[in-house]
């Protein structure tokens, strides 16, 4: 985890709960491009956003392209927390 994160501009745009959410993902992150694995309670407490208004705040940072994420699943099959992956500007979705 790291104590600051530096985000593009252009992220002020979408709004004041995805703007948190996008930096407590960041704060989480590592690789190139960076990937951060946090559940959602994880993001609750770092933001303070209740539960819905993150799981809101995620699919509008999926819906403008700013944020990938695939399901993990455990060893016995069942689900588990999301792989995010964060991009540094908006990405085109097909």
């Amino acid at each position: 985890m790291t104590n600051y994160v530096i985000v593009p501009m252009a992220l002020l745009d979408v709004g004041t709960y995805e703007l948190a959410v996008y930096c407590s993902l960041l704060s989480y992150a590592h690789g190139s491009p960076p990937q951060a694995t946090p559940s959602h309670r994880q993001l609750c407490t770092r933001t303070r956003i209740s539960p819905s208004r993150v799981k809101v705040a995620l699919a509008r940072l999926r819906d403008t392209g700013w944020i990938t994420w695939e399901q993990q699943t455990t060893r016995g099959g069942g689900a588990a927390a999301h792989k995010y992956t964060l991009h540094g500007s908006p990405q085109v979705q097909p």
